[in-house]
């Protein structure tokens, strides 16, 4: 992210963040030892690199996790006031609605439904969207992944380029839930020209990168290693952007 040509960022960089390093981490709200030492063991990790975007993007959400501790944002309600009887109402409430919508006829068939319909006496439709409910009930009290991130870039006041965010999200959201990159499918479907594996990787390494400089209190330059492997330039070649500037949030 940060090379030796020309020296005074080398220089800039040891002088804005070596101090703050040696405070933030006696600190437990970062915990920055152990992300740094992650951090930097994947990049050098030889580990597939959907595996090695996945352990990236576990990173970040580590590190907003620490974040909403420290700001109070990882719940929407007082833990006293969103009681079990409300949960059990609210479960009631989408089951209800989710039977009005679908029927057996409208499942994906495969091994599972398959040994559901065997073997539950409630009835396969019902099993299925118990187990929703109940997923969706007990996410309710948790700001979701986007909205966290969103405030944690806000609060770094990091430099991002139109719609990468919203774009690292997705990525996000298919290596958590999928264990796959996005396809060309899905490029299309957000208007933007289709990225390759590595450039994806690239994407979330940029941002990662990003992230841990901006916690440490760094406001130089930085290389755009995505925009290096996109336009086959060398790596001292490639564009400077600054690191910090304003931060204005695309989400709500």
């Amino acid at each position: 992210m940060i090379v030796e040509d020309p020296p005074k960022d080398i220089e800039e960089y040891l002088k804005q963040t070596y101090k703050n390093y040696q405070v933030i981490k006696e600190e437990k709200i970062w915990n920055l030892v152990v992300a740094i030492r992650h951090y930097t063991n994947t990049l050098s990790s030889e580990s597939y690199i959907d595996l090695k975007a996945l352990n990236l993007v576990a990173l970040i959400e580590y590190v907003v996790g620490r974040f909403s501790e420290q700001e109070k944002t990882s719940r929407v309600f007082e833990e006293a006031s969103f009681t079990e009887a409300k949960k059990q109402e609210l479960r009631r409430d989408f089951v209800n609605s989710l039977l009005k919508q679908f029927s057996n006829e409208d499942l994906v068939v495969n091994d599972y439904i398959s040994s559901v319909k065997k073997h539950s006496k409630k009835g396969t439709i019902k099993v299925v969207v118990d187990q929703i409910a109940s997923s969706i009930v007990e996410g309710l009290n948790g700001r979701g992944f986007p909205w966290s991130l969103d405030r944690l870039l806000n609060n770094l006041k990091l430099a991002t380029s139109t719609g990468e965010i919203e774009v690292f999200v997705k990525m996000r959201n298919k290596l958590v839930h999928e264990a796959r990159f996005l396809n060309e499918g899905e490029f299309k479907e957000m208007g933007i020209p289709f990225e390759s594996e590595t450039l994806q990787f690239l994407r979330i390494v940029s941002l990662t990168s990003r992230i841990m400089l901006a916690i440490l209190g760094y406001e130089g330059y930085f290389y755009n290693g995505q925009d290096h492997a996109r336009e086959g330039v060398e790596w001292s070649g490639a564009e400077k952007l600054r690191m910090k500037m304003q931060y204005t949030t695309g989400m709500s």
